[in-house]
């Protein structure tokens, strides 16, 4: 089957894990045999260098272009027939919209072409997904009353029927709450998967015990809480705990925010116990997390899922986290992680102590952590109900 990815940002640029993921689910597909082509845009990381070729992937969408009139979304919209025509897919499959035309799935049924979203984050459904959703029924409405075009939409499907993939049950769950009309019988929920093998290989001589080293990965944002994890530590030296190490690794453009988590640093007298890092190569992540005992989650945003903590689990670690949005679908107090209130310095301190303090129980649950990511949430079985699905599809709408 040829398929279509459509996605703002494709790696090796990228900001966050939600372009990671669309890049493994692009490989996972090429492995099982489709013929997969990439449409992205010109987006780019200053720190990253250029690629010499890219066969399969075409960066020719403007992203976060100053220029949002009808002369734009035609122009996005014909490189991306001008790609259906040469390319042909069965299908095309939307990933993130943001800073790109959201006209495109409307193109794409221009096209004829059976599409299906793909959703790993809140605000991809809430406003990103539902803002394409409202432009076409009000264009639909315009085009049929005002001038009488009805040959325009006559025997295609309304684009609210659209079929979605999501990234956890919280998200289907809040796209129903928001009023997202997709398509309930053609969408299902896509347990997120990784490749365990290097994260497995990484922790196959690490001893986790006593716990000293805790850990801290993704961006530097307010939302994210790292300050709770901070302040938590600071708890826990401060209370008979003098030992605990905190690496934070990751980047973010909140330079603000990170000159706030220095300045905790400082006021609570963790300098030499709390280790900025920075962003790194991702290849390197499972040797950084086989370095370390304890991955700390402290999110206080409805989280839609999280790809972290599922390295971080497979490498050994005991996640102590929250539980916000899709989080607590795979992280049970007591089962395969520790928990604590979002926000809540003495209930983070009092989590981490737990992890701390009784041996039998944090191995009881670091193997159940491993044995879940293992059985549950492997890329392979990630990619075999993916290509049913969108095989499925394609072949409905022939």
């Amino acid at each position: 089957m040829r398929i279509l990815v459509v996605s703002n940002i494709y790696p090796p640029h990228y900001v966050g894990g939600y372009e990671l993921g669309c890049r493994d689910v692009v490989e996972v597909l090429q492995k099982r045999g489709h013929l997969v082509r990439v449409l992205t845009s010109d987006f780019t990381n200053a720190s990253v260098a250029p690629t010499l070729s890219e066969p399969n992937v075409h960066r020719i969408l403007k992203y976060n272009s100053s220029s949002r009139g009808l002369g734009h979304q035609v122009a996005e919209g014909r490189k991306l027939t001008k790609l259906c025509a040469s390319f042909s897919p069965d299908l095309v499959y939307f990933w993130n919209l943001g800073g790109i035309s959201m006209w495109l799935p409307l193109v794409a049924r221009w096209n004829r072409r059976p599409f299906v979203f793909f959703l790993f984050d809140t605000n991809f459904i809430s406003w990103r997904i539902g803002a394409c959703f409202t432009q076409f029924s009000r264009w639909r409405v315009f085009f049929r009353h005002i001038f009488g075009w009805s040959f325009l939409i006559k025997g295609w499907p309304v684009l609210s029927g659209a079929p979605c993939h999501f990234g956890s049950n919280f998200l289907r769950e809040n796209a129903r709450e928001n009023g997202i009309p997709f398509d309930e019988a053609r969408s299902l929920v896509v347990k997120w998967g990784i490749d365990p093998k290097p994260y497995l290989e990484a922790d196959s001589h690490r001893e986790h015990w006593p716990v000293r080293h805790l850990l801290y990965v993704g961006q530097i944002v307010a939302l994210k809480g790292i300050h709770t994890a901070i302040a938590a530590l600071g708890n826990l030296v401060r209370n008979g705990y003098p030992d605990l190490h905190l690496t934070i690794v990751g980047g973010g453009m909140d330079t603000q925010y990170a000159e706030e988590l220095t300045s905790l640093v400082r006021r609570l007298n963790l300098e030499e116990r709390v280790e900025f890092r920075g962003k790194i190569d991702r290849t390197k992540l499972p040797l950084i997390y086989a370095e370390h005992d304890v991955l700390i989650f402290p999110s206080e945003w409805p989280e839609p899922f999280g790809i972290t903590r599922l390295e971080a689990m497979a490498t050994g670690l005991v996640v102590v986290g929250t539980t916000t949005g899709g989080s607590g679908e795979l992280l049970r107090d007591g089962d395969t992680a520790f928990t604590f209130k979002a926000g809540d310095i003495t209930d983070c301190a009092r989590a981490l102590r737990e992890a701390c303090q009784d041996r039998a129980t944090l191995e009881r649950i670091r193997h159940a952590g491993k044995e879940t990511v293992v059985r549950e949430y492997s890329l392979e079985e990630m990619g075999a109900t993916l290509d049913t699905h969108l095989c499925n599809i394609a072949r409905a709408a022939k």
